[in-house]
């Protein structure tokens, strides 16, 4: 088990395995924490391994006699977010920040602001949200936006194609399908044959999702995404 700079923990197998589990939310107690059970597929075996994750963010240890050249921690603002699957306005937002902030300032684009590490929020409607996070310590702040795409009418100024990957791609049974720009109200994927016939629909709980396709024969599949009428984007999948 290991904690990644996404603030999530990931699990390698210790046997032979080309799986991966995940626990999503960590700082939450019990069931909350969110655990994910084969939650990764990779693309070879491995046994009982996990990746090593860089520490280049710790910073200097003020006052200590290593740190000799004097230098101060200035605090970096990232974070990111996870949609409620139950209520697609509710968000999970967590802090990614680094250089020992002491302090966190939230504003989530509809007059609401939160002063927690790790706030929780819900918005009452659908639309475009501009989320800013604001750290600071003694030394400095520092500032952080991102801008939510929640819900279909979100899209309607918004003629850019939506971010969707699917992996791994060719794919032997399980595909995982992740939308990286835009939060779905209820989004559903269909896969098509080359002759145009629907041969699988499966709704996304969120925006990432597994799709067992297991019952398939081997091919060449086009898959389309929609969150209620709205086209987010599609692509070409290999069954191998």
């Amino acid at each position: 088990m290991r904690l990644a700079p996404d603030n999530k923990i990931y699990i390698a197998n210790v046997s032979l395995n080309t799986r991966m589990h995940v626990i999503h939310e960590p700082n939450a107690e019990a069931a909350l924490c969110r655990p994910e059970q084969n939650a990764i597929t990779l693309p070879t075996y491995v046994r009982g391994t996990i990746p090593t994750f860089p520490t280049l963010r710790l910073g200097p240890l003020d006052g200590s006699p290593c740190d000799t050249l004097g230098l101060d921690n200035h605090p970096v603002s990232r974070f990111r977010y996870e949609q409620d699957s139950s209520n697609f306005l509710s968000l999970d937002f967590v802090d990614l920040s680094f250089y020992e902030p002491t302090d966190w300032s939230w504003s989530f684009g509809d007059g609401q602001t939160s002063t927690e590490r790790f706030p929780s929020h819900s918005y009452e409607q659908a639309g475009v949200y501009e989320v800013c996070q604001t750290v600071s310590n003694l030394n400095s702040s520092h500032t952080s936006c991102d801008t939510l795409f929640l819900g279909v009418s979100s899209l309607e100024d918004v003629e850019e194609k939506r971010h969707i990957t699917v992996f791994p791609n060719p794919v032997e049974d399980i595909m995982r399908v992740a939308i990286h720009d835009y939060l779905p109200q209820q989004a559903i994927i269909r896969l098509y044959n080359l002759e145009g016939q629907l041969v699988v629909q499966q709704a996304l709980s969120g925006v990432t999702e597994l799709i067992d396709l297991s019952s398939l024969t081997s091919g060449v599949y086009v898959y389309k995404l929609h969150d209620g009428v709205q086209h987010l984007g599609g692509g070409k999948v290999v069954k191998i």
